[in-house]
């Protein structure tokens, strides 16, 4: 199965992959000739990555925290890097980051 995961990665010397979390399966996308608006933006201290998909958050990286959210959560933490085991991106979790604007969750 196809999909797309959104990653943290060590970008060190020897760089390796932190954590992954699923955004998407490829067969679940029943609009694929759509054009689609990907962005990945950083709070102003470099410590959070966001994945925007069509003005909408998908998935963050807290890399002061160690912890990875996204829409539904998968997969479940099993490494050694992230800290939570609770991973789906909800309102509350984005109101610890931000004011939340409905319309672009």
């Amino acid at each position: 199965m196809m999909t797309g995961v959104f990653y943290a990665i060590n970008k060190s010397e020897q760089p390796e992959v932190w954590d992954g979390l699923h955004i998407y399966n490829v067969a679940d996308i029943t609009e694929k000739t759509l054009p689609t608006q990907l962005q990945i933006t950083w709070s102003e201290d470099g410590w959070i990555a966001f994945l925007i998909i069509n003005n909408h958050y998908h998935a963050l990286f807290d890399f002061g925290t160690k912890a990875g959210y996204c829409r539904n959560g998968l997969p479940e933490n099993t490494g050694d890097w992230a800290l939570i085991t609770e991973r789906q991106l909800t309102e509350e979790v984005m109101a610890k980051y931000f004011v939340v604007d409905e319309n672009h969750l």
